[in-house]
């Protein structure tokens, strides 16, 4: 739990540096493509060798409220909140999985 919610203060304070230096080696270019923060998540949880696998979404990015647009892309249709995402599977699967958390006995 440390690695995940201290990420950002030691990304603040430098000390996460030489770790994402080490991931990125070289091609510090790769960042424009990969410098996001579920990046840097998987990059911290990597160098402590936490084991990591896929896991499902239970944020989705949000158009905002009249917009048909996000940047660079269309927004999804409305759901039976109004609400529109920027990527219909990920605004679908926040959903759902939101739902089951709220489920009594349900667990991962």
């Amino acid at each position: 739990a440390e690695t995940y919610f201290e990420r950002w203060p030691r990304l603040l304070n430098g000390s996460l540096l030489p770790g994402l230096r080490a991931v990125v080696g070289k091609t510090p270019r790769a960042l424009r493509f990969n410098g996001g923060p579920e990046w840097l998540l998987r990059v911290s949880l990597a160098l402590v060798r936490a084991p990591v696998r896929r896991f499902s979404p239970v944020a989705a990015v949000v158009c905002k409220a009249g917009a048909r647009r996000a940047r660079r892309r269309k927004c999804s249709n409305a759901d039976s909140e109004g609400r529109r995402y920027k990527y219909s599977v990920e605004g679908a699967e926040a959903r759902v999985n939101v739902a089951r958390l709220g489920m009594r006995d349900w667990a991962w």
